[in-house]
């Protein structure tokens, strides 16, 4: 018999610093803050597939775990990848 251990993910507060850890969806705006973007910048990752979004009410969300992979990744323009964008964030 396994037993799962749930472990917090340690990377999951520093990347989204300033967030409860509980939240899971995250506004175009908010989204922009974090990554240190523009709002087109914002349109243009997901347009291009780098960041994935669903519609409430014609509004773009964004899943938390769609954010971190592309701030880990280091994709999009902007220095994303970077320990100073992670650490200011």
């Amino acid at each position: 018999m396994h037993h799962v251990i749930d472990t917090p993910n340690p990377s999951r507060n520093r990347v989204l610093r300033g967030f409860s850890p509980e939240q899971e969806i995250f506004t175009t705006s908010q989204v922009r803050r974090i990554l240190g973007v523009s709002y087109p910048t914002v349109c243009r990752y997901v347009e291009k597939g780098l960041l994935s979004c669903f519609r409430i009410n014609g509004y773009r969300r964004f899943r938390r775990e769609e954010i971190e992979n592309l701030i880990l990744s280091g994709g999009g323009n902007s220095p994303v990848g970077s320990e100073q964008v992670l650490e200011s964030v």
